[in-house]
């Protein structure tokens, strides 16, 4: 009874034993598996489709002008476009005011993407900022208009010529001014610049010479291009750009 005994009890440890090296064997595995799965694999070239990769600021800022351009231009198609030009009175960063040839008040509307503004210079263009222009310059402007108002596609800046003619009444030989009459029945101040283009009808040859202001005589006729800035410190006093000079011998009958 004591052998039987002693051999349920030998059975029994090696089933233990046998459970044990099974039990291990599983863990082991069972470790391997966790570890296969839960393991960083090593970096791989990620497929990305063309229409996943985001879009960069600086990409949907440029479309989003263009869009706006284009919507612009299809508007502007289907508006009246002219061209006005004066002087400005008023200025800030969305609207310009200026007096037009008629002294009448004209709202001048800027867009950021479609106002563009340049410098004329006899000519030559080139384009400037638009916060460079300032109050008292001379601009032509190109836009639809409605009414008063006109939203600028291009500003013009440039200068605003005098064009005409009249009798010498005063000759200033000291800060190198003629006082005209002009044929409008005008009084203006016309100022000869060291870069004013003289010239003299030769009353015989009728040819044209070049002379000095010394020549230049009271009731001699004056055919003239004036300069108007719009910023003339004193009213009716404009630089002369040209002055043709007809001496009134010219005119007396023989």
């Amino acid at each position: 009874m004591k052998k039987i005994t002693e051999a349920k009890r030998d059975r029994y440890m090696r089933d233990c034993v046998v459970a044990v090296i099974v039990t291990l064997m599983v863990l082991i595995s069972v470790r391997a598996s966790v570890y296969a799965v839960t393991a960083t694999p090593s970096p791989s070239p990620a497929k990305i489709s063309p229409t996943e990769i985001p879009t960069s600021a600086v990409t949907k800022d440029v479309q989003d002008l263009k869009d706006k351009l284009a919507t612009k231009v299809a508007e502007l198609r289907k508006q009246n476009q002219k061209a006005i030009s004066g002087v400005i009175t008023e200025i800030d960063a969305k609207t310009i005011t200026i007096k037009d040839t008629d002294d009448k008040s004209v709202q001048v509307k800027l867009d950021e993407v479609l106002t563009h503004a340049f410098e004329i210079t006899g000519v030559v263009k080139k384009e400037i900022k638009v916060d460079s222009l300032r109050k008292g310059d001379y601009i032509i402007i190109a836009g639809p208009s409605s009414d008063n108002t006109v939203t600028a596609n291009a500003i013009y800046r440039d200068q605003q010529y005098i064009v005409g003619s009249g009798k010498i009444t005063t000759v200033n030989k000291t800060d190198f001014t003629l006082g005209v009459a002009t044929e409008d029945k005008e009084n203006v101040t016309v100022d000869v610049q060291n870069n004013t283009k003289r010239f003299l009808v030769d009353s015989k040859t009728f040819d044209k010479e070049v002379i000095g202001f010394t020549k230049i005589k009271e009731g001699d006729t004056v055919h003239y291009v004036l300069i108007k800035t719009g910023q003339e410190k004193v009213k009716g006093r404009y630089n002369a750009l040209r002055i043709v000079i007809i001496p009134q011998e010219y005119f007396t009958v023989k």
